[in-house]
């Protein structure tokens, strides 16, 4: 009986998540995809399945700020010397899986804008990375442009977009004019702030 129950709301599952897709805004990287394939674990899926998209995403998020705010001695940069505490925000340890644990969360969940615009702005204006920033903001525009909603959605993404395209190829001083934009939304993280009034400091 119990595995009957089981084998029906795993089936009613995924015929709801279908038909939401069809009808409703908050579209999502299907599951049986290869976009989900390439990034999402066991765990993920199963939660995926049951619904709870939203919290796998989150729970990812979670691990991704741990991750980011940890010393890892193996990813230290060379020639530097962290001491703990002294990891998040300061580019001397590399986190060379940042990259990955942003993809994965953003992937699990296409609504997730924060987690794409924080994590952008660590690769990019921390960790020096922009290619890297570039490759998960244009994997979340273009997904939403796929859509082709009515409304645009990751407003957001796209001034990141711009302001990360302009340090890679003016410096960073040059990016404050999409940056004070991006200031201007009440989700903007904290370290975007900073970040900015650094670099008036330093002008």
């Amino acid at each position: 009986m119990k595995l009957a129950l089981s084998a029906f709301f795993f089936i009613a599952s995924v015929l709801m998540q279908e038909q939401a897709g069809k009808h409703f805004n908050f579209r999502n990287t299907a599951v049986f995809s290869k976009d989900f394939s390439e990034v999402a674990r066991y765990g993920d899926f199963w939660l995926v399945l049951f619904g709870h998209r939203r919290i796998a995403a989150d729970i990812v998020f979670i691990q991704t700020l741990q991750y980011y705010g940890s010393i890892h001695k193996e990813e230290i940069s060379a020639g530097a010397k962290a001491e703990p505490g002294e990891g998040f925000g300061t580019g001397l340890v590399r986190y060379d899986k940042l990259f990955s644990y942003a993809l994965r969360s953003v992937r699990l969940d296409r609504n997730f804008e924060y987690a794409v615009t924080f994590t952008a702005a660590a690769l990019a204006w921390v960790q020096k990375r922009e290619n890297e920033a570039i490759a998960l903001l244009t994997d979340a525009i273009d997904y939403w442009e796929a859509q082709k909603l009515d409304t645009p959605v990751f407003y957001q993404s796209s001034l990141y977009l711009s302001a990360i395209a302009v340090t890679k190829e003016k410096g960073i001083a040059e990016a404050t004019e999409y940056m004070e934009k991006v200031i201007t939304y009440p989700d903007c993280p904290d370290m975007v702030k900073n970040i900015l009034g650094e670099i008036y400091f330093r002008a």
